[in-house]
Order: C-alpha cells, then structure tokens, then sequence
C-alpha cells in the first residue's frame, strides 16, 4: 500500500498523522542531535549500504520540483509531479534521472499545463501511475510505451493498484474499491461504503483500509466484514471514535499491520502500531507500539533483514530488536511547515524522499 500533495486528496492523508514528539524506546531517546548521524540533505538521498552511509542524488531533478508520488521497485525510482511528468532514477548511472511524460496520452484534453501524477504503482506484470483528472496508466514490465485506462465514472485520484493470481485488477479511491477482469475495460464497483485508502491480497482475500477502519471480504468483494482493532485509550485530548482516526494498512514481515493516525490530536493512546497473524481476524499492539505512541509524522513503518525503520518528520530511526530500543539512522532538520522524509526500498536499496504530509 500511498503520500501526496492536493487538496482534493487530504482526507486521504489523515494516515501519516499531525502530532509532534520525539521516538521513545523502552529506556532512553535515541540520539537524534549526535553530530556522527547522517543528515538529510537535498530531497532525494540514497543509501546502498542499509542506510549505514547516504549521498544526494537530486541533480538533476528541477529545483522546485513538487513530488506527488513515489514508487521504488525494481532498482529504479519513479516520481510523479506535476504537468504528467515521471523522473526515473535507474541503478546506473546513478544520478541520471530520466523524464517520461504522460501528457500525450491524454485521455480527456487539458490546457497546456497538464494534471499531476498522484500515484505511481507496482504489479507482478506492470507499472500504473495514476493522473488526477485524466486517468490510469499503464506500462507493461519489458515494454516502453504508457497506454490509458479509463477510470470509472466519477473517480479522479487512485490511492492503491493491486492486482490478484488470478489476473483481476483491484483500484481504490474516493468512492470505495473497484475490481476489473479484464484489463480496466469494464470496472464493478465492489466496496461503495466510501473512501478505501490501502488494500491487501491474501489468496482470495482481500482486506482494505478506509472509512470506518479496516474491512475484509473472503468473497471476491461480494460481502464484507467490518475488523475490529483496538481503539485509543480515551484520554486527554484523544476521542474515541472512528471518525476521529484513519490507517495506514500494510504488510509487515508475513503479518498484516496498521499505524493509525491519530489527527488532530497531539498524544496517540494504545495500539498506535498493531499486527495480525490471522488475516485481520484478531489484532495486537506491536513490541514497538508503546515507542510509537508519542511519535508524530509518521510516515511509514518498514522491516527489512530483522531491523525496523519507522520515517517521520524527525527521520529515520531503525530497532534491531523488534521495537525495544531504536538508534537514528537519518536525521531530517524539519523547517518546512507539514514536510517530512519517507524510506523507501527495493530491497536492496534505500531511498529517503522528502515530501509534503499533508497536514
């Protein structure tokens, strides 16, 4: 499972969380001013050592470049912008950045400062960025051309593609989450209930993030179920209702997991981080969730060879031991109002993207 920039899509963003504070383990706070941590420079660095040593690699890209969307898959980095602009890092050469633009595939004509790529997706067989406004694009893996796909009636922004063994097509946004079996041609609507934000596969499962908290069907989408997770505790400022929180639902290791955001309220309660081993049936506060509680801006929550990495608007902070005790790996110096830095990885390389939060 999506971070952006536009209005029409901040309700969307309520996962990344608004509070402020600094990451807390078990003992003591990392230290996040020692002078021998990594310092985020630029807007693009990457590390090809797991984070250990990073360098700049933003030449290149424009100066005031507004990033929309990120995707890190493959040995390459893609971000979308405004003006139906991709920029492609590839492995080598390593600050070369490629330019790609959807505009001439437009499937509904703009003025000749085009619509914005608000998400960029991977499958086991294509690429998909998403164009506000316009459509969703597609490029098979092997193959060099962008073909347009027509979203259904009403649907301007894609928060999540997805797609199952059995070929079926899997998108959600504003108006819930829509399935299609052959290729985008013909689109049912399959979850209406509201906004989906992230969505999960499990063989013939499909569990989603969105209005109301998490849902799940074992169906194909015929039927749903409404999970139930474990709420904030009811203190100081913390409300708790549902309305009140949104998740940001992902995989972590083989467990499902979801970090709730907890805007606009300044101190998050119990289960801040939780996981579920069961395919969302039952739910646990992870080691790390006590650590996390006080944590604002979170962007995402990762684990990659046994370490967890939590980015926020402090940086990037990893836990060897399963969330106990956490040692900075980036530090980010936030003096732009509702910026933060996002890790991302193919699995061998790391990224840290600095973006808007939405908030």
């Amino acid at each position: 499972m999506s971070i952006f920039n536009l209005c029409v899509n901040f309700l969307l963003l309520l996962t990344l969380g608004c509070s402020e504070g600094d990451l807390q383990s078990k003992t003591n706070n990392p230290p996040l001013a020692n002078s021998n941590v990594n310092k985020f420079e630029g807007r693009i660095m990457r590390s090809v050592n797991e984070g250990k040593s990073w360098e700049d690699i933003s030449d290149g890209l424009p100066k005031n470049l507004n990033i929309n969307a990120v995707l890190v898959a493959s040995g390459q980095a893609f971000i979308g912008s405004a003006k139906s602009e991709l920029y492609v890092n590839q492995s080598a050469p390593r600050n070369t950045w490629l330019t790609e633009n959807l505009r001439e595939m437009y499937i509904h004509k703009t003025d000749n400062t085009g619509y914005s790529v608000v998400g960029i997706f991977e499958t086991s067989t294509a690429y998909y960025a998403c164009v506000i406004y316009d459509a969703l694009y597609k490029k098979t893996k092997g193959h060099n051309q962008w073909i347009p796909i027509k979203l259904p009636t009403g649907l301007n922004v894609v928060n999540e593609v997805k797609e199952d063994h059995h070929g079926n097509l899997y998108i959600t946004g504003q108006h819930g989450v829509y399935l299609s079996s052959n290729n985008g041609d013909h689109w049912k609507h399959i979850f209406n209930q509201g906004w989906a934000q992230d969505i999960v596969l499990q063989n013939d499962l499909i569990i989603i993030s969105g209005v109301g908290g998490l849902h799940r069907s074992n169906d194909m989408g015929k039927s749903w179920t409404t999970l139930s997770i474990a709420k904030p505790n009811a203190n100081n400022l913390l409300v708790d209702r549902d309305k009140d929180h949104s998740y940001q639902l992902f995989t972590l290791g083989k467990d499902l997991a979801i970090v709730r955001s907890d805007y606009p309220n300044k101190n998050a309660g119990n289960g801040k981080l939780q996981v579920s081993s069961d395919g969302g049936l039952t739910w646990h506060n992870h080691t790390a969730d006590k650590a996390l509680q006080k944590l604002g801006g979170i962007t995402n929550v990762t684990l990659h060879n046994g370490v967890l990495h939590c980015s926020s608007i402090d940086g990037i902070n990893a836990s060897a031991d399963g969330g106990h005790t956490w040692f900075p790996v980036l530090q980010y110096e936030n003096n732009k109002p509702n910026m933060g830095i996002q890790l991302y990885s193919d699995g061998k390389v790391f990224y840290a993207i600095e973006q808007n939060i939405g908030c």
